[in-house]
């Protein structure tokens, strides 16, 4: 009987760590994924800028 307590504890314990696990392994995804997206626009919107001041020059410098 000592040893079904145990053995059920560990295995709860065992349940326990690995839906922790599980749920890092999605939070890290998660986190990867919006770093992605976050440098995708800032690169889009670097190249807005440059596509912009490329304009702008070139149209004050056929003044």
């Amino acid at each position: 009987m000592f040893l079904d307590g145990q053995l059920r504890g560990l295995e709860a314990e065992k349940k326990r760590l690995a839906l922790r696990s599980d749920i890092n392994r999605r939070l890290l995804g998660l986190e990867w994924g919006m770093a992605r997206a976050s440098l995708r626009h800032g690169m889009a919107d670097l190249t807005v800028g440059l596509t912009l001041a490329r304009r702008l020059l070139s149209f004050l410098g056929r003044r």
